[in-house]
C-alpha cells in the first residue's frame, strides 16, 4: 500500500511496481476507502481491486491515506501485516508541483475563495504567488477549507502511521529520482517479493513548469522549517532540501 504523499512520486513507483510484475492494478490507482468510505462497503473496495487471492497482489495507491486522521487505524483493523509505504518530498519543491496538477487535471468542482474559472486556469506565477500569499495568512485556497501548504506537513500524519506500523518504509522523493533503481530494489526487499523483469524507471505525471520564484521558496522554506525538524528529531527523515 503506497500511502502519499500528494505530488511525491507516488504515481512513478506505483507503475514500477506494476510494470516490475510485483503488483496488478485494480480498477483504480487511487480507491480511497480508508479515507473516505462514502457508504462503501468492505466488499466494494475488495471487488474494486479485484482481490482474488491470484499473485501478484494488488495495490492501493492513495495518497490521502498519508495525512488521513483515521486511516492508519482503520488500515490496522482490516489487516495488521499490510506494508505501507511513504514517499516524503522537499514540501517547497511539492507546493509548487501541486499548483501545476490541480488545474491540468481539473479536479476542483466546488465553489473556492477565488472562481473556479480562475482557479481551473492557473497558469501562471503570479497566480501561484496569489495564493501562496493567502495561504501563509492562513486563508485557504482549496475546497473544504483546504490548503496546499498543507499536504507538505509529514509530520502528524507519519507518527500515527508509525505507531501502528513501525516497521514501515518511507523513502525520501529525492533519492527515488536520483537513483530509481537503487530505491527500487530496496521496495522489493521490503516487500520481500522478487521481480519478473525491472521497469524502465521512466517519471510519470510530472506537473511542474520552470523554476518557482526564489522568494516565495524563500518564504516557503521558512513556513515549512519547523516541521521539517520535527520530522527529522523524530524519525531522522530530511526533507528539507538544504543539504
Amino acid at each position: 500500500m503506497i500511502i502519499g504523499g500528494h505530488r511525491c512520486g507516488t504515481t512513478s513507483l506505483y507503475n514500477y511496481l506494476i510494470e516490475a510484475d510485483v503488483c496488478r492494478p485494480g480498477l483504480c490507482k487511487e480507491p480511497g476507502f480508508f479515507s473516505n468510505r462514502k457508504g462503501r462497503t468492505l466488499e466494494w473496495y475488495e471487488k474494486g481491486l479485484k482481490m482474488n487471492g491470484s499473485q501478484p497482489g494488488v495495490i492501493d495507491a492513495t495518497v490521502a491515506y498519508l495525512l488521513s486522521e483515521k486511516t492508519p487505524q482503520r488500515v490496522y483493523n482490516y489487516n495488521r501485516d499490510i506494508k505501507p509505504i511513504a514517499l516524503l518530498r522537499n514540501p517547497v519543491d511539492r507546493t509548487w508541483s501541486a499548483y501545476w496538477q490541480y488545474p491540468l487535471r481539473r479536479l476542483l468542482k466546488t465553489p473556492l475563495y477565488i472562481s473556479f474559472d480562475e482557479f481551473k486556469n492557473l497558469k501562471n506565477v503570479a497566480d501561484y504567488r496569489a495564493i501562496i500569499t493567502k495561504e501563509l495568512q492562513g486563508i485557504p485556497s482549496m475546497p473544504d477549507n483546504r490548503m496546499f501548504l498543507h499536504n507538505g506537513i509529514y509530520v502528524h500524519g507519519l507518527s500515527r502511521w508509525k505507531k501502528l506500523f513501525p516497521e514501515m518504509l518511507v523513502i525520501r522523493s529525492e533519492d527515488m529520482f536520483a537513483n530509481p533503481k537503487k530505491v527500487f530494489k530496496n521496495v522489493l526487499d521490503y516487500l520481500e517479493v522478487d521481480a519478473e523483469r525491472m521497469p524502465e524507471f521512466k517519471p510519470h505525471y510530472s506537473c511542474s513548469r520552470g523554476r518557482q520564484p526564489e522568494d516565495l521558496q524563500q518564504l516557503l522554506y521558512a513556513f515549512f522549517e519547523h516541521y521539517n525538524e520535527l520530522l527529522f528529531e523524530k524519525f531522522g527523515i530530511d526533507v528539507s532540501g538544504r543539504i
